[in-house]
């Protein structure tokens, strides 16, 4: 620890140029999150079916940056011991609760055409 402390002996904030740096990384890092799901969890309590919202759209947007043949089996499995996507009846208790005001149901649809509809 106290190595890790050294690091920063004596602190420097920084400049203005690295703080714009690190912001416009940021953005770019945003731009590429298809579904800004903060993975709260508060969703999985309101759906009456148990679909694993956050799981689904983490896997989703990993999709949408890496392409990775992987994902699509992580999704087979997970929707194997819980219920898939396509399960969802669109009841909507779901948005009632999410801290983000997404869409949920819709966005069910958008991972239901990645993972589901081959």
């Amino acid at each position: 620890m106290k190595e890790h402390c050294e690091v920063f002996k004596p602190f420097k904030p920084l400049s203005e140029e690295e703080q714009d740096f690190i912001l416009n990384m940021a953005d770019e890092i945003k731009e590429l999150i298809a579904i800004p799901c903060s993975y709260c969890g508060y969703c999985l309590k309101e759906c009456p079916v148990g679909i694993p919202i956050p799981d689904f759209f983490e896997l989703y947007n990993s999709e949408k940056m890496y392409s990775l043949p992987s994902l699509a089996a992580i999704y087979g499995t997970t929707a194997t011991a819980n219920a898939p996507a396509s399960a969802c009846t669109e009841c909507e208790s779901c948005m009632e609760i999410c801290t983000q005001k997404l869409d949920i149901p819709t966005l069910l649809k958008d991972v239901v055409n990645t993972f589901e509809n081959f």
